[in-house]
Order: C-alpha cells, then structure tokens, then sequence
C-alpha cells in the first residue's frame, strides 16, 4: 500500500511504512522455552529473519521496529506518562477466555469446543483453532468511555474514516457495547 501511495499520489512521498516485531507476552516466553532459547536470543532469531524475508521480497520499510528497543521502550513511557497523567488508565480486574498464541482475550461467541485427546472436550478459538484458558488477571484498562461518543460522531459522519466499510461498521458496533 505503501508503495503503490508513493507511485499513485503526487506528493505522497511524505508516506510512511512502519513495521517491526512485538517481542513481549506469553507467546514469546512459551515459544522461547519450547526452542530451548532465552526469549531475547528468540526475538533476535526471529527479527533477523523477518528483515531478511522482507529483503529478499524486495519490500522496504520506513523504519523497522522492534519493541525490545530503547527508543521504543521511551516513546511508550512517554506516552504512558501522558495517558495516566490526564487519568486515562485506572487498574481493573479483567476475566476471560484467553489466547496465548492471538495474545488476545476472546468474546464467548469467539470460543467453541473441540474434542481433546482425553475424551472430552476443550475450548480453543472459533478463528484459528488455538486452545484458550479462562484467565483473571488485574490490568490497566483505558477510559475509553471519556470518548465513546465523540468518536461515534466522528465515525458517523465520516464513513470513510475506516475502510472497508465492515470495519467502519464493526467499530461503530464495538462502540456502541
């Protein structure tokens, strides 16, 4: 998209493509020891070859970003910093069906049983099949209510705010629960 943006559109040039590695959670610990590999030495392994896949596809980025990295490690905190000095995060109990490999809690209509290998069944994800484990933990959660509606507004009166128009459709959804 990036490229084609620079090549289509006079005065693009300006268009930015950033992309990188997450290299924190759950995943990253459980594939490290499953490599037998401290998770530092994974991320290096698995960033080194992302850059060399995107060379070899003759992709270019405008910067490559890996979140073990000072400077992202300092715009976070920067950010941070700004979020919970205008009392945007609080701590919250949050309880779910958690993926580890989508890094992500899941909604009930998300989750479906499948037959385990012991005769009974197991919960993975309804998308991708993975198992899910119900997961309590304490995390900080955003006052997105301090901008639920201006941003249905927003949305409303701009539908090409969000493409394609599903999108545009399932924030306005997710919004209004």
């Amino acid at each position: 998209l990036c490229r084609h943006r620079r090549l289509r559109v006079p005065g693009a040039a300006a268009t930015r493509f950033s992309t990188g590695t997450d290299e924190h959670g759950l995943k990253i610990q459980q594939a490290a020891a499953a490599a037998g590999l401290a998770p530092t030495e994974l991320c290096d392994r698995v960033s080194a070859q992302f850059q060399q896949l995107f060379r070899a596809a003759g992709i270019s980025s405008t910067d490559f970003i890996r979140t073990t990295e000072a400077r992202h490690r300092i715009a976070v905190q920067h950010f941070w910093g700004l979020l919970e000095a205008r009392g945007l995060l609080y701590k919250g109990l949050y309880e779910g069906w958690y993926c580890a490999s989508e890094e992500c809690f899941l909604p009930e209509a998300k989750v479906t049983r499948q037959p385990s290998s012991s005769g009974g069944s197991c919960p993975v994800s309804l998308e991708s099949g993975h198992p899910v484990s119900w997961t309590k933990e304490e995390n900080y959660i955003f006052r997105l209510s301090q901008f639920r509606e201006p941003l249905q507004r927003w949305l409303r009166g701009d539908p090409q705010a969000i493409t394609p128009e599903p999108f545009h459709r399932a924030v306005l959804q997710w919004l209004g629960e």
